[in-house]
């Protein structure tokens, strides 16, 4: 008998993003609850674990993680998501109505 041949493998970058996209919806589900500082620092937290895994994983393993050079994925989504971050913990709360 002979072992059946393996499916389509996806790649950690594309759970990696996926994952990363899950995080951003639910991020978004908070802010629309209320407490939007929490909601908006899991945006960028999402953001800054995804450049993480782009610099760890190897290109071939990057998936949809990969945009252009790694170099450059990498210092973009890490400076969008420690930006997001420091806003969400440095705007102040507006008075209410």
């Amino acid at each position: 008998m002979t072992a059946p041949p393996p499916g389509p493998r996806v790649p950690v970058g594309t759970v990696v993003l996926v994952a990363a996209i899950l995080a951003s919806a639910v991020g978004l589900a908070v802010v629309a609850a209320g407490p939007w500082r929490l909601g908006v620092g899991l945006v960028g937290a999402a953001l800054v674990v995804s450049s993480f895994a782009r610099t760890l994983l190897p290109e071939r393993h990057a998936g949809l993680l990969r945009i252009r050079r790694a170099t450059a994925d990498v210092m973009a989504m890490t400076a969008i998501g420690v930006t997001v971050v420091v806003l969400a913990l440095l705007v102040p709360d507006q008075p209410r109505p």
